[in-house]
């Protein structure tokens, strides 16, 4: 079960890896806590939003009638640039991102591969997962 897990994943990044910038090392999962939306235009919503972000999450879902909103520990790979938004006074990365996990307060869960939208501050790249993280994710 253990490898059919990996392979899974692996799986996942080479059929995504045209999603993957080229730059990027194609199979590195990154830990990052945020916001996460199902559209770009979402995520323009929430920087735009003057309050703090569990606020503009439940306006945005509200408009929407729906989750296309939520603050996460989450497992993604990093993917296209999509533009720069400024954001509390400073400029960010609105960016493409495929989320292959996500950290329910006790353990890393396994998810499939879906897209999503987030903001990176400019010229800061997300947290490496911890080697021991991977493994224990991958396992």
């Amino acid at each position: 079960m253990k490898g059919r897990k990996y392979w899974t994943v692996i799986a996942a990044l080479v059929l995504f890896s045209g999603f993957v910038q080229p730059s990027a090392p194609q199979d590195s999962v990154e830990q990052d806590r945020g916001v996460l939306c199902d559209t770009v235009e979402q995520v323009e919503q929430f920087a735009a939003f003057d309050g703090d972000g569990a606020a503009a999450v439940n306006a945005i879902n509200e408009k929407y009638r729906t989750h296309a909103c939520a603050i996460l520990v989450v497992a993604v790979v990093k993917g296209k640039k999509i533009k720069d938004i400024s954001f509390s006074g400073q400029l960010a990365e609105l960016r493409e991102i495929l989320v292959v996990g996500w950290f329910d307060g006790v353990r890393w869960r396994q998810l499939r591969p879906f897209v999503q939208y987030t903001l990176y501050p400019t010229g800061q790249e997300g947290a490496s997962l911890a080697p021991t993280l991977v493994r224990a994710f991958f396992t």
